[in-house]
């Protein structure tokens, strides 16, 4: 088919499904509900037929398609983790799926995920709701400059193209610059100040670094009107720091490359919510076993649209609850709040009792005055480093003395802890941070 006239077909297929979807948060839950449950029969008949991992699972299960008649029943089929992916990803892709169409999203060496091209256009619409809540906030429809701070090896680079390949548009924006997250922070300052864009989007941990880095040498800074940080998250405090500091609001995306738009935060940004007429989500306990509304556990999702790359029962790592409460914004869709962070952070006491490094940063976060970035280092139980990144100026003995008290109350003798001052932090091929390193295996099992 001639390109301009895939373009024009698919264009014409998004348009439509963009006003659809910016009414969809606002619709009853039973309308939402039942979109929800609709596709999710679908997307266990697909698996059952084309996806020889599922047929496995449920045949040893003793299970039929038909089993499976609410989405609270995708908690029959098995956990799967990207552990999973890491080992063999190819057994998740349906034998329906095409990669001369489908959207090819790769990370690192290991991870591939296949996208159909309706599910990757529907993503596409689905995001309308997280730009409603942007034009809202910012009050403006169309016309703003926006300005992306990101690695050149970035899954966000890919899907960007993919959607310039198959579309006539790409939203209302009259500008869209890209600035290099590995250049000096100096530069991406003052090219930041030289676009001056109305919404500036970034990594959680670079907008740590970023904001630290401009406060505490005094740089001239013409902030956004919104920023807009994602696909990892940021210490305690530094939103508000961000918010004092520069005068803008800052928006938060919680989304993944398995599972699309899969939330968004309204204009009360207080919590994310959840697009279940699109995916399912539940709270786990360690044993996957889902938990109560209101009480915290790891998040489990399964994608309801996707049928190139299946992801049925997918466990995060990520930490959170669901509220028990509706918002008070009038969207029926469902808020996971107090999201804290990833199941391997978590700092391993000597006496079994471990906790999450939310837990912490909740406490150290107000101390780390002068502090740029923080990390945790355990090589075993009991034993913890604390990685620090000075800012110019910093009193690092005023901040090992707070850090030290606070340490002694939640994890007192017979655990260790110490401080390291360091140039720089661990962080992931795809330069994500995170809070948590261990080198032991135990924590990794």
């Amino acid at each position: 088919m001639n390109g301009v006239i895939r373009k024009a077909l698919n264009t014409a297929y998004v348009v439509p499904a963009c006003l659809w979807e910016k009414r969809m948060p606002f619709a009853s839950a039973r309308l939402i509900r039942a979109v929800q449950k609709h596709r999710m029969r679908h997307m266990v008949r697909h698996a059952w037929k084309h996806v020889p991992f599922y047929r496995r699972a449920m045949e040893e299960r003793g299970l039929q398609p038909s089993d499976i008649r609410e989405p609270e029943d995708l908690s029959l089929l098995p956990l799967i983790s990207n552990e999973d992916m890491r080992r063999n990803p190819s057994i998740f892709h349906s034998t329906m799926a095409d990669p001369g169409r489908d959207m090819v999203i790769r990370t690192g060496n290991y991870k591939e995920v296949l996208w159909s091209r309706h599910a990757a256009l529907q993503w596409f619409a689905r995001i309308s709701r997280t730009r409603e809540v942007i034009n809202n906030l910012t009050g403006k429809k169309s016309g703003y400059t926006e300005v992306y701070v990101n690695s050149p090896v970035n899954c966000n680079l890919e899907i960007n193209k993919y959607w310039e390949k198959n579309l006539l548009f790409l939203g209302r924006a009259s500008a869209k610059e890209r600035l290099d997250a590995n250049d000096l922070y100096e530069k991406i300052t003052r090219d930041i100040n030289r676009l001056r864009p109305d919404i500036l989007y970034c990594f959680g941990s670079f907008s740590e670094h970023l904001v630290k880095y401009i406060n505490s040498r005094k740089l001239p800074f013409n902030p956004p009107a919104i920023w807009v940080y994602g696909s990892d998250t940021m210490s305690c405090g530094t939103r508000k720091l961000i918010e004092e500091s520069f005068g803008c609001m800052v928006y938060s995306a919680y989304n993944m490359n398995e599972m699309g738009a899969m939330s968004f935060e309204c204009e009360r940004r207080d919590g994310y919510h959840l697009n279940t007429d699109s995916c399912h989500v539940r709270i786990g306990d360690e044993n996957g076993e889902s938990v109560k509304d209101g009480e915290a556990g790891e998040v489990i999702i399964s994608n309801l649209v996707n049928t190139s790359t299946i992801f049925l029962n997918y466990r995060t790592g990520d930490r959170g609850r669901l509220s028990a409460e509706p918002c008070s914004c009038g969207r029926t869709l469902p808020l996971l709040k107090d999201l804290m962070g990833r199941i391997s952070d978590t700092v391993y006491s000597a006496d079994g009792l471990n906790i999450s490094f939310g837990q912490l940063d909740g406490q150290v976060g107000e101390v780390m005055e002068g502090v740029a970035l923080y990390q945790i280092i355990q090589e075993r139980p009991g034993h913890v480093c604390w990685h620090l990144v000075p800012l110019p100026g910093c009193d690092r003995n005023a901040v090992e003395a707070r850090l030290g008290r606070i340490m002694e109350k939640v994890l007192p003798f017979p655990n260790r802890v110490e401080v390291q001052w360091v140039d720089e932090l661990e962080f992931t091929p795809g330069q994500k941070r995170k809070f948590v390193i261990h080198r032991f295996e135990a924590a990794c099992s």
